[in-house]
């Protein structure tokens, strides 16, 4: 951003060229009305600050041949002023076009913002060439000598006003040194307040510049007029070194970059035009920055040459800039190398695709570039589909995904699965990234079971059938276990007693015992045909599951179990036991059945024992009932839970050998284990588990 700067005082011009340079704009200056048209028109600025009192072609004069030219109109146009400050000035200068007036001094933020804003309203809304018609033109000499005559008559009050305060010219002089010391004073905040660091040198005439003589001739010719505090700060040079010894800051450059640093200051010298460089200087030992340099060479009439030089630490700036390229070599490393298919798209236009991707697939990253996708898809349709499920859902900031076909190089299609997502949140012409997951095999193994499945399904209602028909010729077999061996016993049974009661005075001792074994065998037969009906109609009956107390059915059915003179004589004792969910007619059948055996176990023992314990395991609970009966040879352990398997014969304990069978059945169908511990003679203890 180019501005012109036109004013007759030099402190005024270096000033402003100080500031606006500290603030980033290129600076051209001009010293009248004049000399800013002829500049101007030779390379016009982007915007001109110019004084109003200046020889040969004041500010107004220049201000209304700026608007009058088609070429320079455009140019937003600002007065910076300090003799005409009044109401009508204002008013005639604004008349004029131009597009603010600005009354010195101004506060140095305030100026630049004043700066931006203009700027920024002439691009939004660009000027209109300010052109008055000839019949104003008497109107705008008339207004110009008004304001003439008015200042004329300003300053002969106030010369009158010097004449009549003559006698106070110590003082006011005073006054005058301390404002200009309040000037200098804010001159130099605005210096030591910048980013940057400023320094101005004065070079006297003399001497040849070149490759060979310039260090001698920087050193014989070159004073420093001001150095800021942040300069010191940036550079690591003291202002009592920097002032002694200006090329100290050549010796600061790193040896690497001097021999580029050294010739851009030779061609500046020789062409006195702007340059910028940057480069590192070593400001302590070890410690290496990143500069940028930037200086205004400017000849005076008196052949001297003042050189503003300004230099910004950049070190942040170049590490932001080294660590965004190594993150995106990283990512870029981390694209090609990922092992899943990864592609960029605008438009669904490919930009680039990796390793993966194109391996996969049978392509070439540059048969892909710059290609639309469509040329992998079945069909239009399918093509679509993709394209509206994806995108809808990437519109309102989703990640999208879905299933598609894609052709692959070789002709053949793969089943994938592709996801997608911005680039840049929210802004769809940032482009997608979509990853591509080819799920061909997957599809294949999903059809597979798909037919295992349905195999499977055709066999369970195959083997359901054949379970039907064994169910209905095991209830065929029940009925006639029921009904035609149950008549055979009953009549055995029958005759037996018959034959004793008819012809027992005919029988001796022997025949009448044979009679009551005959008739007992009969019963047991009965017996064992009922607890076998029993077992089998346990694994075809329907659960019916409730909440059941465990503490309390086993109470009851020990009662149950036992007489008055059995409870003096055994030691019961039942720990809590948490309830759970089964079939209570089931579940009750277990209870019977182990404590059965626990009291008929124990019989023979003359001060029984018999326990029931509880303990919760995980998401079980284990029961257990535990005697000091006959117990068992734990070698036999194996058909303990056998159907008519037997430890124990028949004449020291009687029963079938189908309880502890009907036990495993009922356990295992609510889900749950059974098992025994014994030693003979110590007891034995049995236990199940149920879920909580």
């Amino acid at each position: 951003m180019n501005i012109l700067v036109v004013d007759d005082n030099e402190q005024n011009l270096y000033q402003l060229q100080v500031l606006l340079g500290g603030n980033g704009y290129q600076v051209v200056t001009a010293v009248n009305g004049a000399d800013a048209l002829t500049k101007a028109r030779q390379n016009p600025p982007d915007l001109v600050i110019s004084d109003i009192l200046m020889p040969v072609m004041d500010g107004f004069a220049l201000c209304r041949e700026w608007k009058d030219d088609k070429q320079l109109s455009p140019i937003p146009f600002i007065f910076y002023t300090a003799t005409y400050t009044d109401g009508r000035d204002r008013d005639f200068a604004l008349s004029l076009g131009a597009e603010r007036f600005l009354v010195k001094p101004e506060e140095p933020e305030t100026f630049i913002k004043t700066i931006k804003e203009v700027i920024r309203q002439v691009q939004s809304s660009p000027a209109v060439l300010h052109k008055p018609p000839q019949e104003e033109e008497n109107s705008y000499l008339m207004q110009y000598n008004q304001v003439l005559i008015h200042k004329l008559e300003t300053k002969m009050q106030q010369l009158e006003q010097t004449n009549r305060d003559l006698e106070q010219e110590l003082a006011e002089r005073k006054q005058a040194e301390a404002m200009l010391q309040r000037e200098q004073d804010l001159y130099k905040d605005l210096v030591n307040t910048l980013p940057a660091g400023v320094y101005r040198l004065r070079i006297r005439p003399g001497g040849e510049w070149n490759a060979n003589s310039w260090r001698s001739q920087f050193e014989s010719y070159c004073s420093v007029d001001m150095v800021s505090d942040r300069f010191c700060q940036i550079t690591g040079i003291s202002r009592k070194e920097f002032e002694a010894h200006p090329v100290t800051v050549f010796d600061r450059v790193h040896p690497d970059d001097s021999p580029g640093f050294i010739r851009k200051n030779m061609e500046a010298a020789a062409s006195m035009v702007f340059f910028s460089w940057e480069g590192h200087l070593v400001v302590a030992e070890g410690v290496i920055i990143w500069v940028h340099f930037e200086s205004i060479p400017r000849r005076l009439e008196n052949g001297e040459v003042i050189w503003t030089g300004i230099v910004y630490d950049i070190t942040a700036r170049k590490r932001a800039e080294e660590a965004l390229r190594e993150s995106k070599e990283t990512l870029n490393s981390i694209f090609r190398s990922a092992p899943v298919g990864i592609c960029i798209m605008k438009n669904r236009v490919y930009q680039s695709a990796n390793t993966f991707w194109c391996e996969g697939f049978g392509y070439q990253e540059k048969n892909l570039i710059g290609k639309t996708t469509r040329m992998l898809y079945e069909s239009d349709e399918e093509y679509d589909r993709v394209g509206q499920e994806l995108y809808s859902n990437l519109q309102s900031g989703n990640i999208a995904s879905t299933e598609a076909r894609l052709r692959g190089g070789d002709g053949i299609f793969h089943n994938v699965v592709l996801t997608a997502a911005l680039l840049r949140a929210g802004d769809p012409s940032s482009g997608t990234v979509v990853s591509i997951h080819d799920v061909t095999a997957r599809k294949k193994a999903e059809a597979e079971v798909r037919q295992l499945n349905a195999e499977l399904e055709k066999r369970v209602i195959e083997r359901t059938a054949q379970l039907e028909v064994a169910n209905r010729e095991l209830e065929a077999f029940s009925y006639s276990v029921s009904h035609d061996l149950r008549a055979p016993l009953r009549a055995v049974d029958g005759y037996t007693h018959i034959l004793l009661e008819d012809y027992g005075s005919r029988l001796d001792d022997e025949g009448k015992r044979l009679c009551s074994v005959i008739s007992e065998s009969a019963r047991n037969m009965g017996k064992l045909i009922d607890d076998l009906l029993a077992f089998s109609r346990i694994g075809r009956a329907a659960m019916q599951s409730s909440i059941i107390d465990m503490a309390t059915m086993a109470n009851s059915i020990f009662f149950e179990l036992t007489t008055p003179e059995d409870r003096k004589r055994i030691d019961f004792h039942v720990s809590p036991l948490p309830s759970i969910v089964g079939d209570s007619t089931l579940i009750r059948q277990v209870w019977r059945n182990l404590l059965g055996n626990a009291v008929k176990f124990s019989f023979k023992k003359e001060r029984a024992m018999v326990e029931i314990n509880a303990e919760q395991h995980g998401d079980e609970v284990v029961y257990s009932v535990r005697d000091n009966g006959a117990g068992f040879d734990m070698q036999y352990v194996d058909k303990l839970f056998g159907v008519f398997q037997r430890l124990h014969s028949i004449k020291e304990f009687e029963g079938t050998g189908v309880g502890l069978a009907v036990v495993q059945r009922i356990i295992h169908r609510h889900g749950g284990r059974v098992w025994a511990e014994s030693e003979p003679d110590k007891g034995a203890t049995f236990y199940f588990t149920m879920k909580k």
